[in-house]
């Protein structure tokens, strides 16, 4: 479900011509004063990503650009952190940028004793 939700997020930023705008210039000062990076943006909740999702813009939260060195690895996984060095090293900057979108979820499991 959140796989999905996240997926849902990225189609919204690219139909949604002010939020790309808004993405492509953060991610464009990004690059010009730190170098190549990705746009992060994270949502503590999947409501709240829901909510970006029906909104636009206005629900976005703080986007914020990332260094590809400063990317941390145990925030992700080992797998995605590969690929998403990988767009970081590879993208043209000219023409396109790497959003990288992060959804908390947390739950209470029982313990087993």
């Amino acid at each position: 479900r959140v796989g999905a939700l996240c997926r849902r997020v990225l189609s919204t930023v690219k139909e949604d011509s002010e939020t790309l705008h808004h993405i492509s210039l953060l991610a464009r000062r990004g690059f010009l004063s730190r170098g190549r990076g990705a746009v992060k943006s994270f949502f503590s909740s999947p409501e709240l990503a829901e909510r970006f999702v029906s909104n636009g813009l206005p629900d976005m939260g703080e986007p914020t650009y990332i260094r590809w060195a400063d990317l941390l690895p145990n925030e992700m996984g080992p797998e995605l952190y590969k690929e998403l060095l990988r767009l970081c090293k590879s993208y043209n900057p000219d023409t396109r940028l790497v959003l990288y979108v992060a959804v908390c979820v947390v739950s209470e499991v029982p313990t087993s004793g």
